[in-house]
C-alpha cells in the first residue's frame, strides 16, 4: 500500500531552526500542539520546549499538530504516528484547544477509557 504524501512534512522546507535528528539510541518524544501548524509555531513557549528537548543529545523531539486533512496526525520531522513515541508532551495554550486535543488523540488511535 502506498503511503499518502505527508503534507506537514513540507513545512520543514520553509522553516529555519527546525531539528532533524536520527532516532538510533535516542528517546523519541512527541510534542503535540492541538491546533494547526501556523498557530503552534507562533507560540514561543512551544518553540522553546521543542528546542530545549532537542538540545539533549539523548532525545529526539518531533512536533505533531492537528492534521489539516482527515488523516492521522503525523510528526512534522519524520512523518511518524503518535504510537511510535514512548513519551508525549502536550502544549495547550487556550481552553478552546481541548476539543482539538481530544480529536487529535482519537485520530491517532488513543481513545478514552470506558
Amino acid at each position: 500500500m502506498r503511503r499518502k504524501k505527508h503534507v506537514q512534512h513540507d513545512y520543514l522546507k520553509q522553516e529555519t531552526g527546525g531539528w532533524k535528528k536520527k532516532w538510533k539510541d535516542k528517546l523519541p518524544v512527541a510534542l503535540i500542539f492541538p491546533n494547526v501548524y501556523q498557530l503552534g509555531m507562533s507560540n514561543l513557549g512551544f518553540q522553546l520546549v521543542y528546542d530545549l528537548l532537542n538540545r539533549d543529545p539523548e532525545v529526539v523531539c518531533e512536533r505533531i499538530f492537528f492534521p489539516e486533512d482527515s488523516a492521522h496526525p503525523l510528526s512534522v520531522e519524520s512523518g511518524r504516528r503518535l504510537r511510535d513515541f514512548p513519551v508525549v508532551f502536550i502544549s495547550v495554550s487556550f481552553e478552546d484547544d481541548f476539543p482539538g486535543l481530544v480529536q487529535l488523540l482519537q485520530k491517532a488511535g488513543a481513545h478514552p477509557l470506558a
